[in-house]
């Protein structure tokens, strides 16, 4: 069995769905202990802790750049469904060949951190967890695997804990550049207009959300040049992850329905600009 730790997300109870060949659970006390039993104790291992669970040995972690891909591509969906900026599986635990003779892990430059703090920002019941695996069998049977560019923005969202977490005036930034490089590629000029009009046309729903598009351009601003915010940093963040959850939705829509190959993916932009 091979185990690879979803940093960040909790799972209810009970609850838990089939997912790209595996299976997204929680992880069990017993199957921790097996394979590192001088760290699994219950006075410090969160029973909600989410893994994906997937058939194969200790030979297999020499697939790992394969499969945690998938595990990413996991993630990412949970991301979009939840709204909430969750680490990458690659920065933590994974253990191949749990419940056998031979077993081997491999440690993430986070190492054990993540597994073992009770550092979740978001929980998946039963019917966000089918919805994610739904999300995340259907990219993958489209053939974007968790790199394509396409996600840049669920993922940037998601980096904000590694690398700017106690920032929360920058935390906004890296997916706000990331979604101009989605929806106003190549330095075009009037970005915050070009983006609202391409953003807008895409979550035709949701007009509030895209009319806040010139507000989080204003704060980007005060950012850059060092002035002041006079809004709340982390609710822009939210806001902004928010847009990058959904629109990054929207575009995988029509992507997957459109059967579009991953090297076209941009035609269904270009076609709304």
């Amino acid at each position: 069995m091979i185990v690879y730790h979803l940093p960040m997300l909790a799972i209810s109870e009970g609850a838990s769905a089939s997912m790209l060949d595996g299976e997204v659970r929680r992880f069990l006390i017993d199957e921790f202990a097996n394979i590192d039993p001088d760290w699994a104790h219950d006075n410090y291992f969160v029973a909600s802790t989410a893994v994906w669970v997937t058939e194969g040995s200790a030979a297999d972690s020499e697939r790992d750049d394969e499969l945690v891909l998938l595990a990413d591509l996991i993630r990412l969906a949970a991301t979009a469904v939840l709204e909430a900026p969750l680490a990458s599986p690659r920065l933590t635990i994974r253990y191949f060949g749990l419940g056998q003779d031979s077993h081997r892990r491999i440690i993430g430059p986070f190492e054990r951190t993540l597994l073992l703090s009770d550092h979740s920002i978001a929980t998946a019941d039963l019917a966000a967890l089918e919805r994610i695996g739904g999300l995340a069998k259907s990219w993958h049977a489209a053939g974007y695997d968790a790199d394509h560019p396409a996600f840049g923005a669920l993922g940037a969202f998601g980096a904000v804990y590694t690398s700017l977490n106690a920032r929360p005036e920058l935390r906004m930034m890296p997916t706000m550049v990331a979604l101009e490089g989605i929806f106003a590629p190549e330095n075009a000029p009037a970005i915050a207009r070009r983006m609202t009009a391409t953003l807008s046309a895409l979550l035709a729903s949701e007009p509030a959300l895209t009319a806040s598009i010139r507000q989080l351009y204003d704060i980007r601003s005060d950012i850059i040049h060092g002035r002041s915010l006079k809004d709340d940093a982390n609710e822009a963040m939210g806001r902004v992850g928010a847009i990058a959850c959904r629109a990054t939705l929207a575009v995988m829509d029509r992507l997957v329905r459109g059967k579009v190959p991953p090297n076209r993916w941009t035609d269904v932009l270009e076609a709304r600009s």
